[in-house]
């Protein structure tokens, strides 16, 4: 398959060269509209506006870790995200050789497979901050930049491709938000299961009220972060809130109902039938890793999230 690619790749001849560029001008129109979306806003978390280029920056997983606790999960692949620089690279190249009706097929199909890949990663990563309850809804956070770059890469592929060989046009459309998906789903995986190994048997490092929390959070989240950070804290208190966020998660939420603000406790896989009876009102006891907490400005509320949640018991 990857030597089809590669001859078609290949310059044209003077007597090929329409059949190999059924629009010089579309192409370059798709090449420029996505360089330019790559250095635009793709998605809002709260307040915070993300590009495309902030995932090989880094920037990305920072505003993840520091915001709403959810870190790079394999950081040993950072150096491996800069392969997204190829993203506006290859789209300039595109646009200056089909400018010059010199044409190429391998470097627009490399730009729109690597758009896509990374536009299944900002789907991915917002559902999670849907699940915390840091975000309303991925729809609303993803921002018109985002589909445009979908769309070019897409309509990218198909301009390029289709007249060529349908097939090849289809798979390179699937594969790289399959591939995304695959991985991104076995990191998960491998993350929930590692880190609910053991939570139950851990001895709490802290006990507290869930008010007495929300309290000592909204007053100085930087002591209070650097007090609880992956520490295992017993939090007592009831639940105002019960969000099915999917078939494999829900979210508890204790709400100080005076300011609003709350912790959240998403419960996923092996912990799910501990929490699938519980009612709303209902008062207990759960403990997790405190990952930090975050101030939504629209909201006027703090959030605090806990991680590897399992309940402790349910009180009376």
């Amino acid at each position: 398959m990857w030597s089809k690619f590669y001859r078609m790749s290949q310059p044209d001849t003077k007597s090929n060269q329409h059949r190999a560029l059924p629009g010089t001008r579309i192409i370059v129109l798709l090449s420029v509209l996505l360089l330019a979306s790559f250095f635009l806003n793709w998605t809002v978390w709260d307040t915070s506006k993300i590009s495309g280029y902030h995932f090989p920056t880094g920037d990305f997983f920072a505003v993840g870790e520091t915001k709403f606790g959810l870190a790079n999960p394999v950081p040993e692949l950072n150096v491996a995200n800069n392969i997204f620089w190829l993203i506006p690279v290859l789209a300039l190249i595109t646009a200056v050789l089909a400018f010059l009706k010199k044409g190429n097929v391998l470097l627009p199909v490399i730009a729109g497979i690597l758009t896509l890949s990374l536009a299944t990663v900002f789907v991915l990563f917002t559902d999670l901050l849907v699940m915390l309850g840091a975000v309303k809804s991925v729809t609303a956070a993803l921002m018109p930049f985002f589909y445009l770059a979908v769309v070019t890469a897409v309509l990218l592929i198909l301009v390029t491709l289709w007249r060529r060989n349908m097939f090849l046009a289809i798979v390179a459309l699937l594969i790289g938000p399959f591939a995304t998906w695959a991985a991104f789903a076995f990191v998960t995986n491998q993350e929930m299961n590692k880190t609910f190994e053991g939570t139950e048997s851990l001895k709490p490092d802290y006990t507290v009220n869930a008010l007495d929390l929300i309290k000592e959070v909204t007053a100085n989240d930087t002591a209070s972060s650097r007090k609880y950070r992956d520490k295992i804290v017993e939090v007592n208190g009831r639940i105002t809130t019960i969000e099915n966020a999917n078939d494999s998660t829900i979210n508890l939420q204790m709400a100080d109902t005076t300011t609003g603000s709350y912790i959240v406790f998403p419960f996923y896989n092996k912990t799910l039938s501990q929490v699938k009876t519980l009612q709303e009102g209902d008062s207990v006891s759960i403990k997790g890793a405190f990952t930090g907490s975050m101030y939504s400005e629209i909201l006027e509320t703090t959030i605090i999230n806990f991680e590897r949640n399992t309940l402790n018991k349910q009180n009376k």
